[in-house]
């Protein structure tokens, strides 16, 4: 139904900081659904950066029946929550051919890295319609946070300090979410850089605090499994951090950085 707010503050986000990006049309199933609409909304809104990689199929109704994976040159429909190939409707087969497949994953890869070119995807959640592709595009057009853009923190100046990403870098995490049940408080994170482990003194950037880590876990739906570590990109719980609010930072002693709040 056209662009939301929430678009426009992820692309703010995601803008500030230089980071690459996808937008994914959702709902094209539903009856009142506008794809074209949508897409040169998109369009007038972002610039000709704006590049569908997926399209919706119409039958004589205008009813959405099915998607094309214009890269692959191939058709899909949903068939008892199953996606089905199917032949791709005529006249709808828009890939340019002088490029060969791996021409076109290189160009595109390196376009969505160099923010030159943001690739726009669209599917169904109800029906699952399109959901293989959008995890198959992000694995390979998406850069991973080790070879994606420089990011930016906060230091406890106000002032803005690019840091790298790494599995061997100094430890940092980002709390995103407090749940408190029953059981106890747990304080969800993502691991930014490099390994925590339950025995582990972290900074809160927010206090200027040291937090003594307690038990680590990876979560299951409700069920906490506790684990030794975690790593670099990996998300995870850490339990009983009475003093740790949801957008804290936990970062080592020698770099004390936040990340910014998204706006």
């Amino acid at each position: 139904d056209g662009i939301s707010v929430g678009l426009e503050k992820a692309w703010r986000y995601c803008e500030e900081r230089d980071m690459p990006r996808f937008i994914y049309i959702s709902k094209t199933d539903e009856e009142n659904s506008d794809y074209n609409a949508t897409f040169d909304a998109l369009r007038e809104r972002f610039g000709n950066k704006i590049a569908p990689i997926v399209v919706p199929i119409w039958d004589d109704n205008k009813k959405v029946t099915g998607i094309i994976d214009v890269l692959n040159k191939r058709a899909y429909e949903m068939q008892n929550q199953k996606r089905v190939e199917i032949e791709i409707p005529e006249g709808k087969d828009a890939v340019i051919e002088e490029f060969t497949y791996a021409e076109m994953i290189q160009g595109l890869r390196q376009g969505v890295r160099e923010l030159s070119l943001f690739p726009v995807l669209c599917g169904s959640a109800v029906s699952t319609m399109g959901s293989l592709m959008l995890m198959d595009n992000i694995v390979e057009l998406l850069p991973n946070p080790v070879e994606g853009n420089m990011r930016k923190g906060m230091l406890p100046s106000g002032d803005k300090e690019e840091y790298a990403v790494s599995p061997g870098g100094v430890p940092s995490a980002f709390v995103f979410k407090t749940v408190s049940d029953q059981y106890g408080k747990y304080s969800f994170i993502k691991v930014i850089s490099g390994t925590i482990t339950s025995d582990l003194a972290l900074v809160n950037a927010r206090t200027g605090s040291p937090e003594k880590l307690g038990r680590l876990y990876t979560m299951r739906g409700k069920k906490a499994v506790e684990v030794k570590e975690l790593s670099c990109g990996d998300i995870g719980a850490i339990g009983k951090l009475e003093k740790v609010k949801t957008g804290d930072t936990l970062c080592d002693a020698r770099k004390v950085f936040f990340m910014p709040p998204i706006p």
